[in-house]
This record gives structure tokens, sequence and C-alpha cells, in this order.
């Protein structure tokens, strides 16, 4: 709890001290208690990011765990005062008789709001002093600032335990180890099998539990790395390190204790390991388990030289970027991944029914697979898991209180002690900074896929992300998802062509880890309809859901009780997840909410709930995304501090005026691309904007998909866009305009897309280069010709075709596009019957998507997509497809699905097995041929994969009326 207390309350603080200056300092009557009260709480700030830094705290310590829990509540309590009174100045003051003089009424009710705000800001400077004094009471202050008393920092209270709970993986019993042949194949390949001269090393990385350190330790001890490097060391970094000591541990490993003197320096120690490695005339291999840091490695490699033998160094790691760094030269880095779902079955049977010859009795499959499921594949959970399992009673009523408490149960059982701890190193590692972002996460359900652009955004608009001198909002949002997704602390769903994260998730067994954590720090509240109907909070839900700052509803509304008795004026954030019908009824009072997001609610029935929206003033993110929304409401003007909209895959087809009144907002989103459900037709859908005022939105950078028969002239003048998506240019007039607009816009745009229903070849027209383009969508006619200022998109990595009616020479342009990495190819974007990949075709193309192309029967593969490792095909009855390749190494995955998607433009690589699996039925007609392959579907209610050894290709299928694969 003291770490997330000492980073929360760090955050609080940080987030408030500009909004302090910014508020309080036109309040005359309270400037000087403001002023006391930043200059507090900037020291009270300093004290927590030195205390971060040296590490030098206990779990123990409950009177500092308090001081920082009332630090954090003072900072959210003055945040509040200052959000409402920005709140106050934001309501409307004109209606009724009021509209006679709205200077006097805007006056008398500012002068109200300041009153108010200088009536208890005495209050609050007495409960700061207060803070403040007991720190120096009670010695928390010069507690602090005690000197480290070795060269190690200390960053956790795990970080002192006794007794090292991954030391257990040294001695793991073989019949336990499952999953591991393939890796361990892998990594004694990279050891013995490669140049035999050369330093190199060998990284493996993964997130907590995966069993690195195992999977490294039965390699190591193995009888041929005992023949093949005569000299070894086994070195366990860990976080807290002494060098010196260290470096005499490997010293005695390799060489002998006699080699060095109790008096040696840090110094003296590294350069007598260099000297008499160098003498050496034998290989010598060096685990380095469970590194950090750079800083720990970079200590460590002076020590190290190359002897010219072979010799071998393992790091061990849950950080990629120390893996990479590690490995940069050998350029090995091996990502463990979790266990197939059949080895979790056998791994979870072994430990769970011992008794039972490790068989699962029928009675217990289904409640083994729901507890299977939440360990996700993680070895350390399963293990733990299955063995707290095996010590109960074979009762199903023990079992399922085990699955329905998991979370509360591996913050107290004994039995979870090691799974706890492990996985909290992790979290303890966390700067500061960080563990406000990754406590975040808890709002978002248990398996649920997080787009990354989503909670980017919605970290921007809570305040959590402050930009720097030369890095904006946005990229240190990214900066500060990169770091996290480094660490292991959330894993990648859904990767894009251009390798970026798509979607994220958190693993099952790490989240009930941060529901535990973000509940002790009052941070997010969780209600779901299972505890509305049993009328009992379980023990993730705080009591105090008025102190949460985030309340995340896995139901329909808000329950009764909390609607009655539970103040909700502190609440930041709602978030509904929920495919019924949802009411924002009583969500009145929320009216500090910045964050409102109800992605795939059921609103269709209650459009007069949106009404409320106006009361929000200060809301920043509206997301309405795959709602049945149809309009907007007229409060949508009172809106002043949005900063994002997303409307996709809604009904709304029209934007109201009141939109050019929301000077703030960035990012505006409406309709997209989709297909149609009756066959392969691509379909886009849009929305029409106001005739005029447009271009008062000077902060606007993202918009689309936006009618250009409404509006064309005025997007010319928005040259602050980046990306810009139109539709509906369906006249020669319309065409014309359009070009004069993408002509002013050239400079900026990184993204564009256009679909169009004239045959006029407007787009041939465009005279300035696109320069900064990276993403372009065409939907419409082309006369078989791509506009030549196609060919000159060299930074294009992402593109989509539907309609354009290419021939070979229009192919022949995109093949030759030097950066594109995804391509998806729509209903009658391209007319020949083969596609081919020549030398030099595609150069850095990862996925090929072909829907609704009629003509093409053929891939043939010469020596060009190189690179390429998809390519996803619909398919429908009769459906024939020939591979042909040369013999040049292939490595291709073929996916062929039968079922259209909802966004047929999200193909994307998926990283983990996403619900929807089931049986595999063969379908797939071989040709055994040694150069191609042809595949046939036989459909309609089939799926298949298959694996040839002749082949280089592998194919697989999605399952029927689903949108999720099997496995990729």
């Amino acid at each position: 709890m003291e770490a997330a207390a000492l980073g929360l309350a760090g955050n609080a603080v940080a987030i408030l001290l500009p909004k302090l200056q910014e508020t309080f300092s036109s309040i005359l009557k309270v400037r000087d208690n403001a002023r006391f009260i930043k200059d507090e709480l900037e020291s009270m700030n300093a004290f927590l990011v030195m205390n971060a830094a040296m590490g030098q705290y206990t779990d123990d310590d409950l009177e500092l765990n308090v001081w920082m829990s009332q630090v954090r509540d003072i900072a959210y309590d003055i945040e509040d005062w200052a959000e409402e009174f920005t709140w106050r100045l934001c309501q409307p003051h004109w209606h009724g008789i009021n509209s006679c003089f709205p200077d006097a009424v805007r006056f008398t009710k500012d002068l109200v709001a300041r009153v108010k705000i200088a009536n208890n800001v005495h209050g609050l400077k007495g409960r700061v002093l207060e803070v403040g004094e007991r720190s120096k009471r009670y010695g928390l202050w010069g507690r602090t600032r005690q000197e480290p008393k070795s060269s190690s920092i200390i960053i956790a209270p795990v970080a002192r335990m006794q007794h090292d709970p991954r030391l257990g993986a040294h001695l793991t019993d073989d019949s336990m180890l499952v999953g591991i042949d393939g890796p361990r194949d892998t990594l004694r390949n990279w050891l013995m099998g490669e140049d035999a001269s050369m330093l190199r090393v060998i990284s493996v990385v993964g997130m907590g539990g995966l069993g690195k350190t195992t999977l490294v330790k039965k390699l190591y001890d193995s009888q041929q790395m005992v023949e093949h490097f005569p000299r070894r060391a086994w070195i366990t970094v860990s976080q807290t390190f002494a060098l010196k000591v260290l470096l005499r541990d490997m010293i005695s490993q390799l060489l002998g204790s006699q080699v060095f003197s109790a008096e040696m320096t840090e110094d003296q120690l590294v350069q007598q390991l260099r000297y008499e490695l160098m003498k050496l005339n034998t290989r010598y291999v060096i685990v380095l388990d469970d590194v950090w840091s750079l800083n720990a490695w970079l200590s460590f490699f002076p020590a190290l030289p190359d002897n010219s033998l072979g010799s071998r160094i393992i790091v061990t790691t849950r950080n990629l970027d120390v893996a990479s760094f590690c490995s940069q030269e050998s350029g090995h880095v091996y990502h463990l991944k979790p266990l197939s779902p059949e080895n979790s079955w056998l791994l979870f049977c072994k430990k769970a029914f011992p008794r039972h010859d490790s068989i699962c009795p029928p009675t217990f499959t289904h409640l083994s697979t729901e507890i299977l499921g939440k360990c996700d594949g993680l070895p350390l959970a399963i293990v733990t898991i299955g063995g707290v399992l095996a010590s109960k009673p074979l009762l199903e009523s023990e079992w399922q209180k085990l699955h329905d408490h998991l979370g509360t149960s591996m913050m107290s059982h004994q039995g979870l002690d090691v799974m706890r701890q492990i996985l909290s190193f992790s979290y303890y590692d966390l700067p500061y900074y960080l563990k406000p972002f990754f406590l975040y996460l808890a709002i978002f359900p248990e398996d649920y896929q997080i787009r990354r652009k989503r909670l980017l955004r919605r970290w921007i608009a809570e305040g959590l992300v402050h930009a720097t001198r030369d890095m904006s909002t946005q990229e240190v949002a990214e900066w500060y998802f990169k770091e996290l997704m480094a660490r292991s602390m959330i894993l990648s769903s859904i990767i894009n062509g251009d390798t970026t994260v798509h979607s994220c998730h958190v693993h099952d067994i790490m989240l009930e880890f941060v529901l535990n954590m973000s509940d002790k720090e009052n941070l997010v509240s969780i209600i779901t309809r299972q505890q509305q109907q049993q009328q009992q909070p379980p023990p993730q839900q705080p009591q105090d859901v008025h102190k949460a700052r985030h309340l995340s509803l896995h139901q329909h509304s808000l329950p009764s009780s909390i609607r009655k008795n539970k103040n909700l004026d502190h609440i930041r954030s709602l978030t509904v997840f929920s495919h019924g019908r949802v009411s924002l009824k009583n969500t009145r009072r929320m009216k500090l909410i910045r964050v409102l997001d109800l992605e795939g609610c059921d609103l269709s029935e209650v459009n007069g709930d949106l009404e409320v929206i106006g009361q929000f003033t200060l809301l920043r993110y509206l997301n309405l995304r795959n709602t049945s929304i149809r309009s907007l409401p007229k409060a949508l003007a009172k809106l002043q501090n949005l900063e994002t909209l997303d409307l996709r895959w809604t009904k709304v087809t029209e934007i109201p005026p009141q939109i050019t009144k929301l000077h703030k907002l960035e990012y505006l989103f409406v309709g997209g691309f989709e297909q149609d459900s009756s066959g392969p037709a691509l379909v886009c859908h849009g929305a029409e904007f106001p005739a005029e005022g447009m271009t008062a939105l000077k902060a606007l950078k993202t918009l689309g998909m936006v009618s250009f028969k409404t509006n064309p002239r005025e997007l010319g003048e928005m040259t602050q866009l980046t990306k810009l998506g139109v539709k509906d240019i369906n006249t020669p007039e319309n065409a014309k305009a359009f070009v004069e607009t993408l002509d002013k816009l050239s400079d900026q745009l990184s993204t564009l897309k256009v679909s169009w229903n004239c045959d006029v070849p407007f787009l041939e027209e465009v005279s300035k280069p696109l320069v900064h383009l990276k993403s372009l969508w065409l939907s419409g006619r082309m006369n078989c010709k791509l506009p030549p200022w196609i060919a000159s998109l060299k930074g294009v990595s992402k593109m989509a075709l539907a309609h354009t009616e290419l021939d070979g020479e229009g192919m022949q342009v995109l093949q030759r596009l030097p950066c594109l990495k995804e391509l998806v190819l729509f209903e009658n974007s391209y007319m020949g019957h083969e596609l081919c990949f020549l030398s030099g075709y595609f150069p850095v193309l990862k996925l090929l998507q072909i829907d609704g192309l009629c003509h093409l029967t053929e891939f043939f593969f010469d020596g060009g997509g190189i690179q390429l490792e998809i390519i996803e095909l619909l398919v429908t009855k009769g459906t024939e497809y020939q591979f042909n390749y040369s013999e040049i190494h292939y490595n291709i995955t073929v996916v062929c699905r039968t079922s259209v998607l909802y966004n047929p433009l999200q193909m994307r690589r998926y990283t983990r097995l996403l619900p929807g699996g089931s049986d595999n039925v063969p379908l797939i007609h071989k040709d055994d041929g040694t150069l191609g392959i042809c595949i046939t579907y036989k459909g309609p209610r089939t799926t298949f994969r298959l694996r040839s050894d002749n082949s280089l290709f592998d194919i697989i299928e999605y399952i029927l009326g689903k949108s999720y694969p099997l496995k990729i």
C-alpha cells in the first residue's frame, strides 16, 4: 500500500500545483493563503519524490503510510475546490431575465464562487499546517533524509524479505516442467550452435512468473552446457544488489576465491575479473538473472571481456528495453510466452490433483477451466493456485470460494504469498510517477482489450500527463505507455502492421493485484451487476465510493444504493461496460467529471438522457462509440473544455451547429468504413457538418468522416488538421473543391481517407505532394490507374483501397512503395488474376488483407515480400487460391475467414488467444507439389488449420461468425 500511496500522493500534488497558481491567484482575499498552501505542497511533493528515489521506507511504517494518505487526501480536496470554482465559472448565466443583464449576472455569480472559495481556503490552510507539523512531530522528514547504508537502492518493501521467493525456481521438479522444450532448444542453439569465437549476450524477457529463471536454470544445469562451458557462474542480480558482493561471488564461481582479497574495491574487482577471464584459455558462460535496469547491466559488463573463444552471457529480465540493450549486437532476445491452453491444463492437473494421478475429476472440469482461465498461461499462477487447491478438501464450495475471491486470497492467503511477492516486484519497481497510470487500468474489466489511443486520450483528459519543453502531452503519454509495455506491466493483444500496439490487456492475475491496490488507495470503485443482485460489496469494492476518483460500472446503470446514499461529487471519470440499456439519470451530481466513456452501451431509447452532459462543463473526453444514438443534444455547446468526441459506429448522420462552440476540441470522430452485412461491399459512413463556422475549431487535429457536400471550402482553412476523412465527393464541383482543399493541407496531413462516387479523375489534379502522409484509404473508381503522386509517397506505411479497379501497372506502383507495411485490398480494388511478389516488390510489407477480389486466384512468390508475415483472405464457398513460390525461404501465415469483420480495416496481428475458440475440423485440400499448395474452402460451418512440412506456409482460419482468430 505504501508505495502506491507514495505514487498517488506525489502525483495528486504534482497535478494540483499548477492549478493552484492558475485558479487562486486571482482571488484577492485568499491569495496569500493560496500561496502558502502552494509552497507547503511543493515541499511535500519534493519530500515524496526524494522518498521514492531513496526508497527508505517499510511496509510496517504505519505513521508514514497514514501521513502520505493525508497528503493525498488534502491534495484531492484542494483540487476539488479548485475544480468546483472552475465549474461554477463555466456555468451559463444568460437565461430568463438574467439574459437582459449578462455582465451583472456573471459578476454576481463569480463573486459568490470567490466568496465560497475564500470561506473554505482558510480551513484548508489549517489542514495543510497540521499535516506538515505532524510530519515533523513524528520525525518523518529526518527519518528519510538519512543516507543509504549501502550502494544498493531499496525500491520496495518486498525487496527486503529474508527469503527471495524466486530461489525456488532452482529446485523445480522436472516432472512439473511443461512447454519448456521449444524455448530450451532455441536458447541452446543460440548458446552452442552459432559462431564459436565471438562473445554473445542472450536475453530472455517476459513478465514476472513466466518461468524465465526456471527455463534458464534447467538449461544451465544440463550436461551439454557443463561440457561446452567449463567455467560457469550464476548471479542473481535482483532489484537490490551490492556490486562488490556479486563480483566476489562471480569470481569465486569462475576462478576460485583465491584470486581476490576482501579489501579490494569495486573497480579493482572489475579489473581483476576481466584480467583473469582474458587469461583463461576456455569458454565461460555467466547468467545474470533478474536484471532490472540498464545501470545494473552496465555495472557488470566492463568485467566481462570477449576472450574470442565463444563465451556467452545470459540475461533474464522483465524489461524489454534492458533486454534489447544487452543483446543489441547479437539480436538474440527471446520473448518467453505464456503456456498454451494444452500445457496449462497439463500443469494445472499435475499440481491440483496429485492424489488423483493428475487427472481432473469430471465434476470439477468446468470450475477448473474457469480458475485456469484466470491464470492465462502464467506458470507461476498455475503452480501456486493449483498447489493451494490441492491442499483444500475436494469440495466445489471451497474451490468456488477461491475462484470468487482470488484477489483477496492473493493478498492474504499464505499459500499465495510467493505469487503475490513475485508479481509485486514489478509494481514496486515502477517509478512513483508511473504507479497512478498503472493503477488506472483497474477501470477495465478482466480480459478487456484496451485500445492504446483510447487509453492515452483518457490519461491526458484526466490531467495525469503534462507536456515538457520538447514533448507534447500526446508524446509524453506514448512514452509512459511504452515504458509500461517494456516493463511487462501491460501486455500487447493486437499489433498494427507498423508494429505499434493497437490494443493491450492486463494479465488476469496482475489485474487482481491492481484492483486491490486501487481499492486501498480509493482510486477506482468497481460496481458489477452481480454485486447489485447480491446487495453486498465484494472484496474489491471500496466501502467509501464517494472517495474514489473513478467509477467503473460493469452493469447498466448506478445501483439505487449508490444513487441515494453516496456523494459522487469527487468522481472524475464514469465508465460503463454494458451491452444492455444504459440510463444517465442520477448522474447530475458528478459535476467535476472529466471523462465519460459509454462505448458499446445501448443508448438508443434514452437519448434524452444525453442532455445531462450539459452539467459536465469540465468534461474533456466523451466516448459514445458503438452506441445507437442518432443525434447529439443541444447541451453539447456547454462542453467548453471537451477535447475528444468519439461518435464512430453510431447512427449520428448530422453534427449540430453547437459543435463550433467547442474551441478546445482536438479529436472528432464520426462514421468510418465497414462491410455490408449482405456481402463484401465496403460502405463508408459519415456525417454532415455545419455549413459554416468549422474554422472556429482552431484546436481540431483529427476530423472524419465528414460529408464534403455540405462545407467543402472551410476545410482548406483548417491548416492545423493532421488527420482528415471525407466522403460524398459526388459532383465535379465538389471534386474540384476537394483538390483545392488537399493542396492547402498537403504540408501537415499524416492520415487521409477519401470516399467518392463520381467518375471525374479528380485525384490526378492534386499538385502538391503529401510529404508527411503515413496512412491512405481510398474508396472509389480510378479507371485502372493510380494518380502519379501516389508513387511519391515515400513515407506511407498503411494503405487501404476499395473499388479502384487497378490493373497490373497500378499494382506495381503499390509494390514499389518503400515503407508500405500494411495493405488492404477490398472489393474490386484489383482486377488481376495473379498477385506477384517479385524481387524488390513489397520490400517491407508485413500484413496483406484480401476481401472481395473475385478475379484473384493465384499468389506467386519469387524474391519479393520478404518481410510478409500474414495474408488474410475472406473466402466464400468454392473459393480456391493457389500459392506458388520459389526456393527462397518464406514464413507466412495465411488466415482464411468466412465471416465479415465488424470493422474490416482493423486487420491486426493477435498476440494472445482471444475468446471464441472451438475445435478444429479439417477442411482443406493440399497439393503435395514441392513448389506450391492449393487451398479450397468447402464450407459453410467448418474451420481448419494446417501446418505442412513440405510448405513454408501455415494455414489457419477464423471461426465462422466470429472476429477472433484461433491462433496467430
